[in-house]
């Protein structure tokens, strides 16, 4: 799953660090299913608008309904987020 911001930039943002360091620059939170590398960004520097990390679900709504939930009650301003696929 790739934001549609990356898609349109394509080539010009690459890189893990890159993308947080635009969203940064944006004050933008970045919403991924790369949990590793995010997690591990995260955990080197937590001055960020925030981080979403999802487990891959192929019930989109289902996904979009637990993200909503969460945002509905947490801060997300400097904040890892962990948004896991229910057992089915």
């Amino acid at each position: 799953m790739m934001c549609s911001l990356c898609k349109r930039l394509g080539s010009t943002i690459s890189g893990f660090q890159t993308r947080l360091a635009f969203a940064i620059s944006q004050n933008r939170a970045v919403l991924t299913v790369n949990r590793a590398d995010f997690i591990r960004l995260h955990k080197q520097d937590s001055d960020h608008a925030g981080i979403i990390v999802c487990t891959e679900d192929i019930d989109r709504q289902r996904l979009v309904q637990r993200i909503h939930a969460i945002l509905a009650t947490e801060i997300l301003e400097k904040q890892l987020i962990r948004v896991n696929r229910p057992n089915s």
